[in-house]
This record gives structure tokens, sequence and C-alpha cells, in this order.
């Protein structure tokens, strides 16, 4: 179960992980940074469930949506919940 959470979050942040130049983080530059809380596959590991952690600098605070993605590509494209 572990790998297959692992293989989801490689997948979700594929992207990310590319090389990228490294410049220094400037603090007004948190406010874009998102990150995953929890992740958790189906039973019949079709699906996969996970919160993408945000800042909502309006309220100061970290904010959290509930996101869904099939584990197949073909079962479309992540769905947010809340």
């Amino acid at each position: 179960m572990r790998f297959l959470s692992a293989v989801v979050l490689v997948t979700l942040l594929g992207h990310t992980l590319v090389a990228q130049e490294r410049k220094p983080v400037a603090p007004a530059e948190y406010d874009s940074v998102a990150g995953f809380g929890e992740v958790k596959v189906s039973p019949a590991a079709d699906r996969i469930a996970y919160t993408l952690l945000t800042w909502d600098s309006s309220d100061d605070a970290r904010k959290g949506d509930l996101w869904i993605v099939g584990a197949n590509k073909d079962l479309g494209a992540p769905m947010r919940l809340t």
C-alpha cells in the first residue's frame, strides 16, 4: 500500500520533479506553494483521494481541499470535491 501511495504522489507531482533552476524563496512566495496532506487509495484501488493544502492569504490560514482522481489515467482528470 505504501508503494502505491508513493507511485500516486510521484504521478501527481511528476511535472514538478523536473530539474529547475534554484533560487531563494521570498516570504511572499510561500502563499503560492501547495502541498499534499493525506492520500488514501480506495478499497478497489481504482480511485485515489487526497487533500491539497494551500495558503489562503485573505484569511492568513492554511486551507485544505479534498480531491479525487482515478488510479488509471483513462478515468479522467482530478475532481475537486470540496
